[in-house]
């Protein structure tokens, strides 16, 4: 069981990673009949089947009260699309119930939530999660200096100015976690501060305008939040200096293009891209106006009005979520977020729980402007937080019931508990 989980969790992670690399293209489906599989589809099934096994094994777990109102928004979400959204789907608008599930699947992927915390969280080591998601970032910063070295500077023009684009926008997520990670969670050594500056490499070289705000809104309440937080406030500057310095060495468009970034970040009236995101905003809030309970499973549309050929939806997963899924889906999703939240700030003294805390918030500003919510590439960076958030309340409840009766399995290769942010 323990090997079986490991397994699938390392695959996981391998999965979202080749997944950011081969984006344009998409990983192969392999056929099982008459329909098409993914690997996705694979580990799903393997978590699935792993969780339910687990779950006749222990019989009544004994789950805290905060966790139980995070599963319970999980599992209304995904019961309300399968028992719901599936049969309007097929039986009143005859779509095929195998193409339903497909475009349904990344929404059900939540059910990882409580894979993690049940079963991974179990029999890995927390710090063995955390690395594994740090060793995929690593890679992609690698590939990413290997892709400029071999091909050159590859992009888009954006309002007359080349962004530079070495990867997937999507890949600044495993970098931000590498970053909060490295800098906040990790121990302070060379090491966990050089695997910092890697992650600010990867960045300024996928270049996404999402990613630097996400950042500079996430850091600060870690700072604040930080007993030591001179000390940390001078280490990031380090890290924040030789990151720029090798970005300054790369290229003259490499500093360019940052720079155009971080410009429109604060001044985004001056770029094409980010106004039409503002006007599909609101043209998919007139969608969900029209149509509150979403029925995009069947209609395919996001707007009321055609767009023309760029019909791709809203980069704001607020909007997205509305407009596609509708406002029963969305208090589920809501719901969901609100209650981690309120767990880890239950425990923000914890260490661990305020960098999950941190990260969550990440994605969540990042997914403000793209569409990159619930996407099988990365959603297991969603599922992650949510996951370690539960994880650390039920480590933190056990200890503060029964110190002495925790199993040492448990503990080992765990941060401290109740650990203040240093």
């Amino acid at each position: 069981m323990g090997s079986l989980t490991r397994i699938t969790y390392v695959l996981l992670v391998a999965y979202t990673t080749a997944a950011i690399v081969y984006w344009e293209g998409g990983l192969p489906e392999f056929s099982a009949g008459p329909v098409n599989v993914t690997l996705f589809d694979l580990l799903m099934l393997a978590a699935v089947i792993l969780l339910a096994r687990e779950l006749t094994l222990e019989g009544g777990l004994a789950i805290p009260r905060g966790n139980r109102a995070v599963l319970a928004f999980v599992l209304l979400y995904c019961g309300y699309q399968l028992a719901v959204v599936l049969p309007v789907a097929v039986v009143f608008h005859g779509l095929d119930p195998v193409t339903v599930i497909r475009s349904l699947e990344d929404r059900i992927a939540l059910l990882l939530v409580p894979f993690v915390y049940l079963v991974v969280a179990k029999y890995m080591p927390e710090r063995r999660i955390i690395a594994w998601v740090n060793a995929a970032a690593l890679f992609l910063v690698a590939y990413a200096l290997y892709r400029y070295a071999t091909i050159g500077i590859v992009g888009e023009t954006d309002a007359g100015a080349f962004r530079v684009r070495e990867l997937w926008g999507g890949a600044t997520l495993l970098f931000g976690f590498l970053i909060l990670t490295s800098l906040f969670l990790c121990r302070p050594t060379v090491w966990s501060y050089a695997m910092a500056v890697a992650g600010l490499l990867g960045m300024a070289l996928t270049n996404h305008r999402s990613a630097y705000l996400a950042l500079l809104l996430t850091i600060p309440p870690l700072l604040i939040s930080s007993r030591r937080a001179a000390r940390r406030l001078v280490v990031m500057g380090v890290v924040v200096v030789c990151a720029g310095g090798l970005v300054f060495m790369l290229a003259p468009t490499v500093r360019q293009s940052v720079a155009y970034s971080f410009e429109t970040i604060v001044n985004p009236g001056s770029d094409q891209n980010a106004q039409d995101r503002v006007d599909r905003s609101r043209l998919g809030l007139e969608y969900f106006a029209a149509h509150p309970l979403g029925d995009y499973t069947w209609s395919q549309r996001y707007y009321l009005v055609d767009v023309g050929a760029d019909t791709f939806e809203p980069h704001n997963f607020i909007v997205q979520l509305l407009g596609q899924q509708g406002i029963i889906a969305f208090a589920f999703f809501m719901g969901m977020i609100a209650s981690a939240v309120a767990v880890a700030w239950a425990g923000r003294r914890d260490r661990a729980s305020a960098v999950m805390l941190a990260y969550l918030a990440y994605y969540l500003v990042f997914c403000l402007f793209n569409t990159s919510l619930l996407n099988a590439n990365n959603i297991l960076l969603l599922i992650l937080p949510l996951a370690m958030i539960l994880s650390r309340n039920a480590l933190l409840r056990s200890e503060q019931e029964e110190p002495a009766a925790l199993p040492l399995p448990l503990k080992k290769g765990l941060l401290p508990a109740s650990d203040a942010l240093r």
